[in-house]
């Protein structure tokens, strides 16, 4: 990554297993989470950084692409990562 802090962070969920996908609409937009496993630790690490600089991460699917903002990383065992973000282009 870039040490530039708006840059964008991308996440190749191709390679994971993704579950419990939901999409939300609140007053504030949509929100997206999911929970991803097993996440490499380059991954959460980046992970980790994007939410600390308030990075945006887009969510690379074979089918689709969800840029997130205001994200969060909630890191589980087994490499299981739980992110959640505002829907900024899905």
């Amino acid at each position: 990554m870039a040490n530039d802090k708006n840059a964008l962070v991308e996440l190749n969920c191709v390679a994971y297993r993704v579950t419990a996908e939901t999409t939300r609409q609140g007053p504030g937009g949509a929100t997206y989470q999911c929970r991803c496993a097993p996440v490499s630790a380059a991954d959460r690490l980046r992970l980790r950084r994007a939410v600390v600089a308030k990075t945006p991460v887009r969510l690379v699917f074979a089918d689709r692409n969800i840029l997130l903002g205001d994200i969060q990383a909630d890191e589980g065992s087994d490499g299981w990562v739980g992110i959640a973000g505002r829907v900024l282009d899905a």
